[in-house]
């Protein structure tokens, strides 16, 4: 278990380093207008889906050591552990809205558009819709 313990605190810190990268790029694409291609997108929101889809193994792994008798530092660690898959589950679904906002204006889509279309985007941008 101890094993166990160890590989997935490992891995629970690197999604947390992604995590972290992640909430930098939304943050950062939010600021600056970022036109990706539709693979891009696609990847991104294939990828994280797999990964939100396997987090429930890793919540069912915490709630059978949470159910096991621990020694109080083992339990600290594994409700340490249960936080952070609350914090990237979140983290995991605003990628993926981040990622539903940005394939409406992929550069594909962008390059099927008439100069007029474009220009008016352009232009109405600055005013309330």
């Amino acid at each position: 278990m101890l094993l166990f313990v160890a590989t997935f605190r490992t891995q629970s810190r690197r999604v947390a380093i992604h995590r972290d990268k992640a909430h930098y790029h939304a943050i950062f694409s939010t600021v600056v207008q970022i036109v990706l291609d539709d693979y891009t997108v696609n990847r991104v929101k294939r990828v994280f889906t797999e990964q939100r889809n396997g987090l429930a193994l890793f919540d069912e792994q915490l709630q059978r050591w949470l159910a096991e008798p621990l020694t109080d530092e083992q339990r600290r660690e594994v409700e340490r552990l249960v936080e952070q898959m609350r914090r990237i589950r979140e983290n995991n679904a605003n990628v993926l809205a981040l990622a539903d906002e940005l394939s409406k204006g992929t550069i594909e889509k962008v390059m099927a558009k008439s100069d007029l279309e474009l220009g008016i985007e352009a232009l109405m941008k600055g005013f309330p819709k």
